[in-house]
């Protein structure tokens, strides 16, 4: 088995730092992860901005989702009533007619 100089860290300590990085989450520069993307970085910056896009959009169509849940609510609700008169009536017509 071969041995890894201490003084470098496997790659993929550096591929986890540049992806903590890009997430959003802070990682002190003297990590033994090494530096690597600078905080203004065009692709960093490109990519919060498509973040801030992408959470104004998930709350909108959360809100389109609660739109849709309460008008779906009182939808059924409406044929509920709706099919409660309608047997109402046919019970009353059954009545009506072994009546006579």
């Amino acid at each position: 088995m071969a041995n890894v100089p201490k003084s470098t860290s496997p790659q993929i300590f550096h591929w986890y730092a540049n992806f903590k990085k890009r997430a959003g989450l802070h990682m002190p520069e003297n990590s033994s992860f090494g530096g690597g993307v600078a905080q203004n970085n065009p692709e960093v910056e490109d990519l919060k901005e498509k973040l801030l896009l992408l959470q104004k959009h998930y709350v909108i169509l959360e809100k389109k989702e609660e739109y849709a849940k309460s008008t779906l609510i009182e939808s059924q609700s409406k044929w509920t009533l709706f099919s409660r008169d309608i047997l109402n009536i046919a019970k009353e017509l059954l009545q009506t007619m072994e009546a006579f």
